[in-house]
C-alpha cells in the first residue's frame, strides 16, 4: 500500500469515527443528547452540639479569667500563647488573650513538626515506649516516646490497624515483670 493510500485511508476512518461520535453524544442536531446535568442531594445542615438552653447559664468573663488565665501562663505552652471563648448566640467575646495577634495555629505546628521528624528521622525510626523505675521500688512508669495513637480508647471497628492502646501496653508489662519475678501486679 502507498504512502498517499495509507494517508486517505486513515483520514477516512477519523471522519467516520468523529461522525459516530458527534450522532452518539448529540441528538443530531448539535444539542446534547444527555441534557442538563443532575444536582446532587444536599443534606440538611444539623447543629454538632445542643443548643445552650435559655435557662442555662452562660460563663462569665470574670469566671472564664479565673479559670482559663492560670493556664495561659503555664511554662509548658511556651511564651507565645492566644485564646478566644466566643458565645455562639451573640458573637461576644468572653475570654480573650492574645486573641487579636497572629499565631501559628497548633494543628499546622504539629504537621510541621511531624515532617521535619519524619525528615531528619526517617520513616522506619519507631519512637518506643519505655518502663522505668517509679518513684518507689514497687511502682514504675510507663514512659511515652512519641506515639501520638497511643490510646486508652476501645480497639475500633475498623478494618484499617488499630492504634496502639495504653490497656494493652500495661497488660504486656504486667505479664513482663510476672515473668521477671515480680509477685503482685495491679
Amino acid at each position: 500500500m502507498t504512502s498517499k493510500r495509507l494517508t486517505g485511508l486513515m483520514g477516512g476512518c477519523l471522519a467516520i469515527a468523529v461522525l459516530i461520535a458527534v450522532v452518539t453524544l448529540t441528538d443530531g442536531r448539535g444539542r446534547s443528547a444527555a441534557g442538563p446535568p443532575s444536582q446532587p442531594d444536599v443534606a440538611p445542615a444539623v447543629a454538632v452540639l445542643a443548643p445552650q438552653g435559655s435557662t442555662d447559664p452562660v460563663p462569665s468573663t470574670a469566671g472564664l479569667a479565673r479559670v482559663l488565665g492560670p493556664l495561659m501562663r503555664e511554662p509548658a505552652l511556651g511564651g507565645r500563647v492566644a485564646a478566644a471563648v466566643v458565645d455562639p448566640l451573640t458573637g461576644r467575646l468572653l475570654y480573650g488573650e492574645a486573641q487579636d495577634q497572629p499565631m501559628t495555629p497548633a494543628s499546622s505546628a504539629k504537621v510541621l513538626t511531624a515532617v521535619a521528624a519524619l525528615r531528619v528521622l526517617g520513616p522506619d525510626r519507631t519512637l518506643p515506649t519505655r518502663v522505668v523505675q517509679g518513684p518507689t521500688r514497687d511502682q514504675i512508669t510507663l514512659v511515652g516516646g512519641g506515639d501520638p495513637s497511643l490510646t486508652a480508647q476501645p480497639k475500633p471497628e475498623t478494618p484499617y490497624p488499630a492504634p496502639a492502646r495504653l490497656p494493652d501496653l500495661a497488660a504486656a508489662t504486667a505479664a513482663r515483670l510476672r515473668e521477671a519475678g515480680v509477685s503482685a501486679v495491679r
